[in-house]
């Protein structure tokens, strides 16, 4: 199993991250949001990774993406919020006054002995004209609470232990998305065959702000996706059912262990899903459409939002933009237009404003760059990078479908019974079940112009809600017939756990036994063996000798020497840069001689696994390379050493590549 600390790091420093910038805007806002639980963290999730995703594409444009441009944009913007500038009065005489009022209240604390910032500048009225929030206990909120991150946690558990069944490490999908990562660094956006590339900022996002490479960002960004699924699944359901969290209980847990049941590929698990990053954009959009003012009141920023979170969902998935949001759009359009009109009228401007600027940024991008538009979005309509693979399922999928298909009719057959009785109650609920039954029935037809493979990756998310809205709708209408007794909350969770684990052990008829593929240990090793030459040395101090085809790996980050040129004319070259090292001038004229600072070697142990990296005679022939230079006088050490790969590491100029070398 893929063990490396940053995997858990990264998640941790990330948490930190907005922990900071949620103390950070709480310390500068006049009042605070009226906005609590995961009713606040939600909400503000989708608005900052749209901001983060356009930030990305407009700073890409003018060779000026990285983190720091990127963190001093945000604290522009929150500095921004602090001062609360008015557009109809003179910017001069606002910053005056400000720069009056800071030197009065610094004065006043020194005075009377005071810190500039204490726990009075925390405390402060809720803002109850921005956004809306129905009531909710601080018993309930806590609950709420604590489910959410225990579920983003038994999430990311669950999910880490597939790495024990897991493909996708260094296969050509696997290569593709560190190439697509790399790029975003490049400052190149388009055109990228099957990703709007919108993902792919979010993951460099990611990667540069907790420190870890671009490997271990492609190893563990699955599992960061998985956990947010997770908790937006429960919230969801949370939302639709006004209830408290036993649906979306059944529907989280059903997402995470139902693997019997759902048409998830378990050997690709753990990899990165642009579909699943987009679902928890697209979800929780659905929910402010129906509830405008859950997102703003103002009926004028509420139409700037959901334009930027349109546009962020277009840049990061078309198939789900196109399949999941657009329908569902119509669909609230048909049942909440009297009651939010004006919203909707406006909702619907922004989806066509979004659609408009992705048509015109890529058809203006397709001049310059001489690319067919026409192919680049149908290749982002099928899928590049999965396969459907399900063995572990407990009979076939056209099978499941059928039965889901069942489950979802009479569902909302009773669905229809409750909404006529109670039209605003059970609206949400009738949009999420006529979409569910509209994808079922998707999979009747067998010449579909969807790509299996992306619609299944839709059921293994729907088909989960549709456990949860089915398991509410159908105990209020026995509850209606049958008179129910009132539970603590604790017990009603702790039964509702106790029974999907029944339901995984004893239905599920363990799944995984029927996976036959388990990962390669020695691809475990090769990032292993990456990730520790891409934190402990300098970048383009040191090269490295590998088989071609992970020269992606190198890319912006240290010098590439594949086997065959290491094997014959490295030689050469060590043999007249070391008899000429101290003729700077004949070095000037012959750069092309000169060494980089360390040469890593990877050599592959001989066994049934290396064979698919490189043949056992180059093997032999570079351990004979590794011999003459170790005759010649050259330091070799052994720099990473595991049972089927081992790095050796060639020192040309001592010191000069390691980093605690370089500073201490």
């Amino acid at each position: 199993m893929f063990a490396n600390l940053d995997l858990f790091l990264g998640p941790l420093r990330f948490a930190i991250f907005l922990v900071f910038v949620y103390l950070l805007n709480r310390l500068v806002t006049l009042k605070l949001s009226n906005q609590v639980g995961l009713d606040y963290f939600i909400p503000r999730y989708t608005m900052l990774i749209s901001v983060l995703v356009i930030a990305s594409f407009f700073l890409t444009q003018i060779n000026a993406y990285d983190l720091m441009t990127i963190l001093v944009l945000l604290v522009f913007f929150i500095v921004l919020s602090f001062i609360n500038l008015k557009r109809d009065k003179s910017f001069r005489l606002q910053f005056k006054k400000i720069r009056s009022r800071l030197i009065i209240y610094t004065i006043r604390n020194f005075e009377n002995r005071k810190k500039i910032i204490n726990k009075e500048n925390f405390r402060k009225n809720k803002d109850r004209q921005k956004t809306d929030q129905e009531f909710i206990s601080r018993n309930e909120r806590l609950w709420q609470i604590g489910i959410g991150f225990g579920l983003a946690v038994v999430a990311f558990a669950s999910r880490y232990f597939f790495f024990e069944y897991d493909t996708f490490s260094l296969s050509d999908p696997w290569y593709n998305s560190l190439e697509n990562i790399k790029d975003i660094s490049s400052q190149n956006w388009f055109f990228h065959k099957g990703t709007m590339m919108g993902d792919y900022a979010i993951m460099n996002f990611y990667g540069a702000l907790t420190d870890i490479s671009d490997l271990i960002i492609i190893e563990s960004f699955g599992l960061l996706e998985s956990s947010l699924l997770t908790v937006v699944i429960f919230w969801v359901l949370f939302k639709i059912t006004h209830t408290k969290f036993i649906p979306g209980l059944v529907a989280a847990l059903s997402f995470l262990f139902l693997y019997a049941f759902l048409p998830l590929n378990l050997n690709l698990l753990v990899q990165h899903k642009p579909s699943f990053l987009a679902l928890t954009m697209v979800l929780p959009t659905v929910i402010f459409i129906l509830n405008p003012t859950i997102l703003r009141k103002k009926k004028s920023s509420y139409f700037i939002w959901i334009s930027i979170i349109f546009t962020a969902c277009f840049f990061i998935d078309l198939f789900v933009t196109i399949i999941v949001l657009l329908p569902l759009l119509f669909l609230s359009v048909v049942f909440s237009f009297k009651c939010n009109k004006h919203y909707l009228l406006r909702t619907f401007a922004a989806f066509e404003l979004s659609l408009l600027f992705i048509l015109v940024t890529h058809y203006l991008a397709s001049l310059v760059k001489e690319v067919s538009l026409f192919d680049f979005y149908a290749s982002n309509l099928f899928s590049l990078n999965i396969y459907s693979y399900s063995p572990q399922l407990i009979t076939s999928l056209d099978q499941l479908i059928f039965y889901y298909q069942i489950l979802a009719g009479i569902t909302l057959l009773f669905a229809l019974i409750l909404f006529i009785k109670d039209r605003k109650k059970w609206l949400q609920i009738m949009v999420f079940l006529i979409y569910i039954n509209m994808l079922l029935v998707l999979n009747s037809f067998e010449d579909s112009f969807l790509d299996v493979d992306l619609l299944n990756q839709l059921y293994a998310v729907f088909i989960p809600i549709l456990f949860g809205i089915s398991f509410f709708v159908l105990f209020r209408f026995i509850s209606l017939v049958i008179p129910t007794f009132k539970m603590k909350l604790a017990y009603k969770i702790t039964i509702t756990v106790s029974v999907v684990i029944v339901i995984i052990f004893y239905l599920s008829k363990n799944p995984l036994s029927k996976v036959p593929f388990h990962q390669d240990k020695i691809k475990e090793q090769i990032i292993q063996a990456y990730d520790q030459l891409d934190s402990k040395l300098l970048p383009y101090s040191y090269a490295v000798s590998n088989t071609y085809q992970n020269v992606a790996i190198s890319r912006n980050s240290h010098y590439f020497i594949d086997y065959s040129y290491f094997n014959s004319d490295y030689l050469v070259q060590d043999s007249l840069y070391h008899d000429h090292r101290s003729n700077t001038l004949f070095l000037q004229e012959h750069p092309e001689l000169i060494l980089p600072k360390s040469t890593f070697v990877f050599v592959y142990e001989e066994s049934s696994n290396s064979k698919y990296f490189t043949e056992p005679q180059v093997q032999q022939q570079t351990l004979k390379t590794l011999e003459v230079l170790k005759q010649r006088g050259r330091k070799i050490s052994l720099f990473f050493n595991q049972p089927e790969v081992k790095v050796y590491e060639i020192e040309n100029e001592p010191h000069a590549s390691k980093i605690n070398d370089l500073i201490f």
